[in-house]
């Protein structure tokens, strides 16, 4: 069963809403990149169900390449250079965040300062969230 449009908004303002909490303690505020950029996959899934010709990212993805390889593509393909580059941009940061080996760098809380991250929360995923809904004429608020 695939998620429909209600399914993928509730679970893009459920991440938001944890990406707010996570920005509250710096200890953990790097979750609060990831869980944005979690918001985001589901604002951007949400915004192909009113686009006929591109199917669901779970179900079209070709075995030779990753879902969010995939996905990030139709992004660019279906809601232009503005959403895609902020959704790369979280993406990367989100990948930063979660792959980064202690190390060589502390804790990945260190890598983001606060004011970076509360830059991806209400900033980069805004402009993805406001893109989405400016191309496909939704309402994703």
């Amino acid at each position: 069963m695939v998620a429909d449009f209600i399914d993928h908004l509730n679970q893009a303002k459920h991440n938001l809403e944890s990406a707010q909490k996570f920005l509250q303690d710096r200890k953990i505020h790097d979750w609060a990149i990831t869980a944005a950029f979690y918001s985001a996959v589901h604002f951007v899934e949400a915004g192909f169900i009113s686009i006929p010709t591109v199917i669901h990212t779970e179900t079209a993805t070709p075995s030779d390449i990753s879902d969010h390889t995939f996905r990030q593509n139709q992004v660019r393909n279906n809601y232009g250079d503005v959403c895609y580059l902020n959704y790369r941009k979280l993406r990367i940061a989100s990948e930063n965040v979660r792959y980064l080996w202690p190390s060589k760098i502390g804790l990945s809380s260190e890598y983001y300062s606060p004011a970076d991250v509360n830059d991806f929360v209400n900033n980069v995923l805004s402009k993805i969230r406001n893109e989405i809904q400016l191309v496909r004429k939704i309402d994703l608020s």
